[in-house]
């Protein structure tokens, strides 16, 4: 059960992957780290690693979750459940040599853009706040309709990044 491992867990209307890398300490102990790297998160500790006969108990602390799971005859494949808070849904991870993270996203365009882009700034002296923004414009002769993307909350970038995606 040592090694890396990879799985997806199902959401209605989304797919979270989830990461596991389960090595020996120096004293011969389990240990682990987690990643979720749609949520941008990787090294996650992993507080609590027991193995017994053929079953796999995994405590995450710092998420509040939890997986157990039972090794596959091949050794190939971990099935259980992910519990998280009150919610608890199936989790089959797979044995993998390599991690995959992100992959080149189809919304990352590169420069230069078929379009004309400009960082802007307001300042509001009265209440001594700055807004800063991108304004985006198509090549060619106007008027075009118009769009203002306003983030919504947690800390986000220009591009509303979240889960990887812009």
């Amino acid at each position: 059960m040592l090694g890396k491992w990879e799985g997806k867990l199902v959401l209605p209307g989304a797919e979270l992957r989830v990461f596991f890398e389960i090595s020996k300490a120096t004293d011969g102990t389990l240990q682990s780290k987690m990643a979720s790297p749609d949520h941008g998160a990787s090294n996650i500790p992993v507080d609590q690693v027991v193995w017994r006969n053929d079953s796999l108990f995994l405590s995450v602390n710092v998420v509040g979750g939890a997986y157990s799971a039972k090794l596959s005859a091949d050794q190939k494949q971990l099935s259980g459940v992910w519990k998280q808070g009150a919610g608890a849904l199936p989790l089959t991870v797979k044995k993998t040599d390599e991690l995959t993270f992100y992959s080149q996203r189809p919304q990352e365009p590169k420069k230069p853009y078929p379009y004309f882009e400009e960082i802007l700034t307001y300042n509001n002296k009265r209440a001594n706040i700055s807004l800063g923004g991108t304004l985006t414009l198509p090549s060619g002769q106007g008027p075009f309709p118009a769009a203002i993307l306003i983030s919504g909350s947690g800390a986000q970038n220009r591009d509303g990044e979240i889960m990887g995606h812009k």
